[in-house]
This record gives structure tokens, C-alpha cells and sequence, in this order.
């Protein structure tokens, strides 16, 4: 503050990270990021070795079912346990993931890590969000990567299981999906937005096709509507990246709840 004091509940945040540190550092440093696209419950840490790997699961949601799904782990695994107090903990292999069975209740209401020792090379296969029995690919909030540069703050707001990319105010943010599609066609783009201002305009890429969006009023920072992007093409079937990014000098703020991708025919 103003007279070079630290505030308490700063000072007791920092408490709280030092104890946490001093249980989980080994999550932390000379680790590396996650092999996977995006997790519902929390992130991964990584540490790779010439035999195996150790993958350090950072559980900020936990499973109400006590089930935390890795989804297109292929390894073989070795031990799981809680970080915090070395208690082991069951895993069960699928074809294409692994699951691992929580206790009741967290050792870390923000924060319990779990290891997760795996034999061989590092073997994951990419999932992401697909194509629902209509052909429909939804990317909610939550499974955007957000990026913010030049000053801006934009970030994950809202209730759990009704977020929204809010904060989005200046035009230096812009939000990136992963998704894949069976075969390639024509897709319309629908965002679930919020806009207070007259319009705001932003781009749309998939692949190498960029378009230009015009979005209206939608009555309000808190009213939600549906909202037409255009057409795209997608020109083969797999993986691919959905990109929004504002217009220079043309962006009102505007709060995203998710997009889809709707075949157009």
C-alpha cells in the first residue's frame, strides 16, 4: 500500500503458497507443459525420462464420482499417488485413456496434485472436441485458450458449468479452439454471446479461410444470444484450429459462452 505495507490477506496468500510448495514443489520446477489438449478438472505437469514418465495431475475440480479421466493415455502404468501424502491410489487402463480413482474429499481445495508414474516413452493421443450425432462440434468457454497481449485481461468468468470468456475489452485478446471434424463440408459458425455496445466485429479463421463478423447488440453484458459468424469451409476431415480475434478499432466488449459449428447443409 501506500505506506510500503503488505496487506494481510496478501501476506496470508503467500503463506498458503509457501505450504503448498513445500509438499508439491516437484510438480513444478524442471517440469514441462501437459501432452494433453485440455483437461475438464484441472492441468498436467510433466517430467520425461529415458524409460518412463511422471505426470503430475494438478486436480483443481475434483470428480464428484471420484473418477479422473486422462483422456488417449496409451502407457502402461506404473504407481499413482497423492503428491501431498504418498497415499496410492487405483488406475484403471481403456483403450484409449487412463482413469484414476480419487479419495472422497481433496487434500487441497484449490489445488491436489497427484503422480502419475507411467513406463516407456510418453505415448497420448490428441483428444479433442468432435462432432455430436447431428454433426455438431460445440466449444464452450472452458476449452478455449485464451491469449492476452498488450495489456489486455481477458479470462474465464462466470459459474461452473455456465462460463463465459469475459473481461474481453480490449482488442489485444483473442480466443483459440482445437477440433476435429469426421469429413470436410460447409459449416455454419453460431456464437452464444453477449454484447452491450451497438456492435462489435471481430474475424473468424479456421485453417487458411479468415471472415469478417459483424456483431450486433445483443441488449446487454448479461443477454445472451445466438448469433451467426458466417460460413466456413473445411476442405478435409481431422484436426483443426478456430481462431476469433478482435478488429482493430472496430471491437466493443463482448462476453463468449461457447461457439458451434453447424453443417450447413
Amino acid at each position: 500500500n501506500a505506506e510500503g505495507e503488505i496487506p494481510q490477506p496478501a501476506i496470508e496468500r503467500l503463506k498458503g503458497i509457501g505450504q503448498w510448495m513445500k509438499v508439491n514443489s516437484e510438480s513444478i520446477y524442471e517440469t514441462t507443459a501437459s501432452p494433453f489438449y485440455k483437461l475438464p478438472w484441472g492441468r498436467c505437469t510433466k517430467k520425461t525420462f529415458i524409460n518412463g514418465a511422471t505426470l503430475y495431475l494438478h486436480v483443481f475440480d475434483w470428480p464428484k464420482d471420484g473418477k479422473l479421466v486422462l483422456p488417449g493415455l496409451k502407457n502402461k502404468v506404473q504407481q499413482a499417488y497423492l503428491l501431498g501424502d504418498l497415499r496410492k491410489l487405483k488406475t484403471t487402463s481403456g483403450e484409449n485413456s487412463v482413469t484414476v480413482e480419487l479419495p472422497a474429499k481433496p487434500l487441497d481445495v484449490i489445488d491436489t496434485v497427484v503422480a502419475l508414474k507411467v513406463e516407456g516413452k510418453l505415448d497420448v493421443k490428441l483428444v479433442v472436441p468432435g462432432q455430436n450425432n447431428e454433426g455438431v462440434v460445440e466449444l464452450t468457454a472452458k476449452m478455449a485458450d485464451i491469449h492476452n497481449v498488450f495489456g489486455s485481461h481477458a479470462k474465464l468468468e462466470g459459474e461452473k458449468g455456465n462460463e463465459n470468456v469475459g473481461s474481453w475489452i480490449k482488442d489485444g485478446a483473442w480466443v483459440e479452439w482445437m477440433f476435429e471434424v469426421k469429413s470436410k463440408g460447409v459449416f455454419e459458425i453460431v456464437a452464444d454471446v453477449a454484447v452491450k455496445s451497438p456492435e462489435t466485429k471481430c474475424t473468424v479463421t479456421v485453417g487458411a479461410a479468415t471472415l469478417q463478423a459483424e456483431v450486433p447488440s445483443t441488449g446487454g453484458e448479461n443477454q445472451y444470444k445466438q448469433v451467426s459468424l458466417g460460413q466456413v469451409k473445411i476442405s478435409k476431415a481431422g484436426v483443426h484450429k478456430l481462431r476469433i480475434k478482435p478488429v482493430k478499432k472496430k471491437w466493443n466488449p463482448m462476453n463468449l459462452r461457447s461457439v458451434l459449428l453447424r453443417p450447413a447443409n
